[in-house]
């Protein structure tokens, strides 16, 4: 009889991983992620991961944005496409799809199955995989096993040691770098860009969407010393803005695509699908695939990205988005500012314990009339209380309020904002899915 018959049976198997999403203290060195395990089961399974062309895609902010655009690019190009991205907002299944469609249950079923004794040979050697190291070899072996075109892999944590790492692209993509996890990949632009840069491989084309000197200085470097072609924004590539700010277009070194729209509010997001066209463009080149201007315009269009700065009711207005660094919070205020400055805006807030609470607070809480502080329903969840506090710091002159019950705190943000008002649920993935999951019970509005 296999080892599990249910999708509740391999998540109770799943929660005897090491996972480091659920931790805030853990040293980050080669000891601690270590990929050898991760190449080792994947070579025991056929190297699922070498059988077809990857997209392999790092940052800061934006990964998940460049992958959900490329992968709809390439699936409006005829193309069968398996997407990991992660974290999910309600269920694990969310973090591998194909075309869109979240891996069934009896599927997730079947691959642990075959998984099973693979892994139980590493924990009884010592050296077992951690919870993502799983998923991440769950992912390979599905698209290998359904036998799609292309895959797109977000990467999880940092670039150099992540588990996603043991891939070797057709193209590699650094969307942006800022200031998160600092307390593990470095408190300077520079030492985060040398990991994100880990992802970087001999000979492979590189993207960049980072701009900025000191970054971008240390991807040129590391693509140079890889030998690989980099294609920097602003240099190899632009986003060209149209006067009605409702268009845009893209000039790379071989085309020059117009009239783009994205579903996806946010300047941010038309830099996102310029380094996504970008990536397309590399894409295309090294393997011959057929990627049309049409197939662009149709693809950026129809793209679809469930808790980026995503309106979920009109009256009153809710918006949902997992915005959790400052870079991140920073594109949703100047969204809020331009679109909702007349009206009364009310910010449901939660985050996690290591991020820069203090900076996260800068900037968003300018464009609030009121906050609400909650928790994240995450083991890793800062204490509202502790928020409220950090939040009186950041703007004194605020109303706010600590209401520790996810529920209760979205009905107490929606009697604040009244209407005609706006709710925005912001600060943590574990927040906003929270809300998510209220919402489809009918108890958060």
């Amino acid at each position: 009889m296999p080892p599990f018959r249910t999708l509740a049976d391999c998540l109770h198997y799943l929660s005897e991983f090491t996972n480091y999403e659920r931790m805030t203290d853990f040293r980050y060195s080669r000891d601690t992620f270590n990929l050898d395990p991760v190449r080792e089961v994947l070579r025991a399974l056929g190297d699922p991961h070498e059988r077809q062309p990857l997209v392999h895609v790092a940052g800061t902010k934006g990964k998940g944005a460049v992958c959900t655009f490329v992968a709809s690019v390439l699936r409006a190009a005829g193309h069968r496409v398996g997407l990991f991205s992660k974290p999910h907002l309600l269920k694990l299944n969310e973090r591998l799809s194909i075309n869109g469609q979240d891996i069934p249950d009896d599927r997730f079923v079947e691959l642990m199955n075959l998984l099973h004794p693979h892994l139980e040979g590493q924990r009884a050697a010592g050296s077992g995989l951690t919870f993502f190291d799983l998923i991440v070899v769950m992912a390979l072996t599905y698209f290998a096993h359904e036998q799609v075109d292309t895959v797109v892999l977000e990467v999880g944590f940092g670039g150099r040691l992540d588990s996603t790492n043991v891939v070797v692209p057709a193209v590699s993509v650094i969307t942006s770098i800022g200031f998160d996890h600092t307390q593990i990949l470095g408190d300077t632009l520079a030492m985060i860009a040398a990991e994100k840069a880990g992802i970087i491989k001999p000979g492979v084309p590189v993207v960049s969407g980072e701009g900025a000197p000191e970054p971008a200085e240390v991807i040129e470097q590391a693509a140079a010393d890889a030998h690989s072609p980099l294609f920097v924004r602003g240099r190899d590539y632009q986003l060209l803005e149209a006067a009605d700010r409702e268009t845009f277009g893209v000039r790379t070194w071989r085309q020059e695509p117009r009239d783009l729209t994205v579903p996806l509010l946010g300047a941010h997001q038309r830099r996102n699908a310029a380094v996504a066209v970008a990536a397309l463009e590399a894409f295309r080149e090294t393997t011959g695939c057929q990627v049309e201007e049409r197939h662009v315009r149709e693809g950026l269009a129809s793209a679809r990205l469930p808790g980026r700065i995503e309106v979920v009711s009109e009256q009153p207005t809710i918006i949902l988005d997992v915005a959790h660094n400052p870079s991140s919070l920073q594109a949703l205020r100047e969204v809020l500012e331009s679109r909702y400055l007349a009206k009364r805006v009310v910010l449901l807030l939660g985050m996690a314990e290591d991020k820069d609470l203090e900076g996260n607070l800068r900037e968003v809480l300018p464009v609030a009339s009121a906050a609400v502080f909650t928790g994240t329903g995450h083991p890793r969840g800062v204490a509202p209380e502790r928020l409220r506090e950090l939040g009186r710091d950041a703007r004194p002159d605020l109303p706010s309020e600590v209401v520790p019950s996810i529920q209760a705190a979205v009905e107490r943000a929606l009697a604040l904002a009244g209407p005609a008002g706006v709710v925005c649920v912001t600060g943590s993935f574990y927040l906003v899915g929270e809300v998510v999951r209220l919402r489809q019970q009918g108890t958060g509005s």
